[in-house]
C-alpha cells in the first residue's frame, strides 16, 4: 500500500500546504495563547475586584471621618460664668445648660444591641429642624424652626452591629414575603443620632421652679444620659429613634479627648489624658454623679480642646460571602474583641495592635485611620474657677 505524499496528507487534513505536524504545532501555540489570555484576564479581574474593594473601603472610611470632622468640631456648651453659691458666693465658675460626653459605648448606650467601641454625644448648631411628629392629624406636619439655619440640636455617633435597617417600600413588602428568606446583611455600621430642635429636652425646668434646669439636678449617671438613651431605646425601625447610617463596615470608633496639649494629649498642667480620662470617659457633668473624683472638677462644663478619633474599617468582601448565621457569629465575636479592649488611654497602641492582630488571624482585610479634630469651643484647663 502506497503512503500519501506530503501534499496529499495536507489536502486530506483540509489545510492545503500544511503538514499534520505543522497543524499540531499551530494548535499548541493557539492553546498556549488562550491560556495566557485567560490568566491575564483572571489577573485583571482579581486586580479590579481588589481595587474596587479598596475604593469601597476608602469611601466608607472617608465618609465616616468627613462626617465626624464636620459635626464634632461644632460641639458647643454655650458657657457662662455663675457664682458657686447663691447664699455666700466666693467663686465664679463655669456653668452651662448643655452636655458633652464621650466614652465606651457599654457605659453610654448599654441598651443599644450590638453597640461596639466608643460613642460621643453633644449639642451643636446644625440647623436640623426635622418633621413635626406632634401634628394632631397623626401625620408629619411642617418642620418646626425650619427658618433658623443655626438652631441647636442634640447629636451623636456610635457603632452598631445589626441587620440592615433600611426598610423596603410598601409595594415591595408582599414581593419580599413571596421570596421567603432574604439575607439581612449583618454589618458594623457607624450610626448618627440627630435629634430635631423641637425634641431637645435639655432646657426642661424642675417642677414648679422655673429657674432651675432639670438636667442640673440629676445625680444618677444613667438618668443624666436619658436625653439620648431614651430616643435610642425606641424600636430599631422607629422614626423616633432619630438615627441614620453614615457608613458601613466601620468595626469600631475609638474616641480619645485631648485637653490643651499636643498629639499625645499632654496638658499645660503636666497632666496626661491617662490622668484626665483614665477610662476614656469624658463627661462635662461628671461632677453631678461622681463629684469625689478630681476629673469631675477638671471636666466640669468644659469641652476638650480636641478629640482623637480612630476608625477601624473592614472590607465588605469578607462579609458579603458569609450567610447570616456565620455573619452574626463573627460579628459578635469581633464585638467582644473590641469592647474587651480600649479601657485605658495609655494602652491604646497595645490594644489597637491586639485588635489588628486578631483581624489578621481571621484573615479579615481592614485599615485603621486616625485623625485629631479640633473643637474651637474647647476650654482651657486653668480657668475653671475665678475668684
Amino acid at each position: 500500500m502506497r503512503l500519501p505524499r506530503a501534499n496529499e496528507r495536507a489536502v486530506l487534513c483540509g489545510q492545503p500546504g500544511f503538514t499534520l505536524l505543522e497543524m499540531i504545532v499551530a494548535m499548541v501555540v493557539v492553546v498556549s495563547l488562550m491560556l495566557v489570555v485567560v490568566q491575564a484576564m483572571a489577573r485583571v479581574q482579581d486586580t479590579w475586584t481588589s481595587t474596587n474593594a479598596k475604593v469601597r473601603e476608602a469611601v466608607d472610611a472617608r465618609t465616616g471621618m468627613e462626617t465626624l470632622s464636620r459635626t464634632v468640631s461644632r460641639a458647643t456648651l454655650n458657657l457662662r460664668w455663675a457664682p458657686d453659691s447663691e447664699d455666700d458666693p466666693k467663686l465664679m465658675q463655669r456653668d452651662s445648660d448643655l452636655h458633652f460626653v464621650c466614652g465606651p459605648a457599654d457605659d453610654l448606650v448599654p441598651t443599644v444591641s450590638g453597640a461596639t467601641g466608643h460613642a460621643i454625644f453633644f449639642q451643636a448648631p446644625n440647623g436640623h429642624a426635622g418633621p413635626d411628629d406632634r401634628s394632631s392629624t397623626g401625620t408629619a406636619g411642617k418642620a418646626e424652626y425650619d427658618s433658623l439655619p443655626n438652631v441647636l440640636n442634640a447629636w451623636g455617633y456610635f457603632v452598631q452591629f445589626d441587620e440592615d435597617p433600611a426598610r423596603l417600600p410598601t409595594f415591595l413588602s408582599s414581593a419580599r414575603a413571596a421570596l421567603g428568606s432574604v439575607p439581612k446583611r449583618y454589618r458594623f455600621r457607624l450610626m448618627e443620632f440627630r435629634q430635631p430642635a423641637h425634641e431637645l429636652k435639655l432646657f426642661e425646668m424642675t417642677g414648679g421652679d422655673t429657674s432651675v434646669a432639670r438636667l442640673a439636678t440629676i445625680g444618677a449617671q444613667a438618668d443624666l444620659y436619658s436625653w439620648f438613651t431614651a430616643p435610642l431605646a425606641e424600636p430599631r425601625q422607629s422614626e423616633r429613634r432619630r438615627c441614620a447610617v453614615i457608613a458601613e463596615n466601620i468595626l469600631a470608633m475609638i474616641v480619645l479627648p485631648l485637653q490643651q496639649g499636643d498629639s499625645a494629649g499632654v496638658a499645660s498642667t503636666g497632666q496626661t489624658m491617662t490622668d484626665l480620662t483614665p477610662a476614656y470617659l469624658y463627661d462635662t457633668r461628671e461632677h453631678q454623679w461622681n463629684g469625689t473624683r478630681a476629673n469631675g472638677a477638671n471636666s466640669r462644663h468644659r469641652l476638650p480642646s480636641a478629640v482623637q478619633i480612630s476608625l477601624v474599617v473592614l472590607d465588605d468582601r469578607d462579609w458579603s460571602k458569609l450567610p447570616d448565621d456565620q455573619a452574626v457569629t463573627a460579628g459578635y465575636a469581633l464585638r467582644g474583641q473590641v469592647n474587651g479592649k480600649f479601657s485605658r488611654p495609655g494602652s491604646f497602641s497595645a490594644d489597637m495592635g491586639s485588635l489588628t492582630g486578631e483581624l489578621n488571624r481571621r484573615r479579615m482585610r481592614h485599615r485603621v485611620i486616625t485623625t485629631t479634630l479640633q473643637i474651637p469651643a474647647g476650654g482651657r484647663s486653668s480657668d475653671t474657677n475665678v475668684e
